[in-house]
């Protein structure tokens, strides 16, 4: 994949110098980042993430920082910024602006044991309730009423998959959601697997919060059930059940919050194949892998499009 930000020894040594993290050892780039620059760096000290910033406004940077704080104040799993010998967590070098965070061990979870479904979901039941609670305004919201409206990306068509066409089907459907009913605030954004670090099936760690927004909180839900339970080939409806059970024991959700979700998760499949086709102009050299993706989604709008919404709101 290509590096957005290539560094020289000469760099890390640099920024490393703004620290008290140790001398410069070595440094690896982590791949699955398409949007920023992203390096596992050791120091003489340890081993820590770097992330460099490549389109992101200050102000949304900031932001981000805001609420991995608010996670951290309420003792939730997130990466802990390291601040400068300047006292700053945003280290600005070269015209970039670059975070660097403790690295946490764990793995991404392929698979979610029961055990491990509980611990999710009520660890993300307590962030979506201390994001709520926070009340943050912010201009970070997507478009404004983006789910109600048609997507941004003007993607209409994948192979013989019609997008357009199942949007404006999930759109008839949501116009009889009562939207005063849906509550809002700040959401991580992308809440899955490959954002999560898991642990002796504990939540080890919420990362890359560079999709947080403000939007409707049950997003952050929608996503992690479209990207866990539903598999090419299979649902796993069970889990599903589990996992809303265990959520609303910590933050309940209202009738038209549930249907909503089910419709929310059929956009986020659709959003996520627009999303990768157009990265396949930025990554070249990942075409092929990306479009692999981009047909396992189909597969999981088709599957999880034959559950109906009776059925799913039985489920939740």
């Amino acid at each position: 994949m290509t590096i957005l930000t290539n560094l020289t020894r000469n760099d890390f040594e640099d920024i490393l110098s703004n620290y008290s993290i140790g001398n410069y050892i070595s440094h690896k780039h982590i791949e699955r980042a398409l949007g920023n620059t992203i390096y596992l760096v050791k120091t003489s000290n340890n081993k820590f993430i770097m992330k460099i910033f490549e389109n992101s406004d200050p102000r949304f940077i900031d932001y981000q920082i805001n609420l991995t704080d608010i996670a951290e104040n309420n003792k939730l799993p997130v990466p802990k910024n390291i601040i400068t010998k300047t006292g700053k967590k945003l280290l600005l070098y070269k015209d970039k602006r670059i975070i660097v965070q403790e690295f946490i061990i764990g793995r991404h979870p392929k698979k979610l044991s029961n055990i491990l479904i509980i611990d999710i979901a009520n660890k993300q039941a307590r962030l979506n309730k201390a994001l709520f609670k926070a009340k943050l305004k912010n201009i970070y919201n997507w478009g404004g009423d983006y789910h109600f409206s048609l997507m941004a990306f003007n993607v209409k068509k994948f192979e013989d998959f019609n997008i357009r066409k199942e949007e404006q089907k999930i759109l008839s459907k949501l116009k009889h959601i009562d939207k005063s009913q849906l509550r809002k605030s700040a959401v991580h954004g992308d809440f899955h697997s490959v954002n999560l670090l898991v642990k002796n099936d504990r939540l080890n760690a919420i990362l890359d919060w560079d999709d947080a927004h403000e939007d409707y909180f049950i997003h952050d839900l929608s996503c992690f059930i479209a990207h866990s339970f539903i598999k090419p080939n299979l649902a796993y409806q069970n889990q599903i059940r589990l996992y809303l059970r265990e959520y609303q024991k910590v933050l309940p959700l209202n009738i038209e919050e549930k249907k909503a979700i089910y419709y929310f998760i059929k956009q986020r499949y659709l959003g996520g194949i627009c999303w990768q086709i157009k990265q396949t102009k930025n990554h070249k050299n990942m075409k092929k892998i990306i479009f692999k993706h981009i047909r396992n989604e189909i597969k999981r709008y088709k599957l999880f499009d034959k559950i109906s919404l009776e059925k799913f709101l039985k489920l939740s």
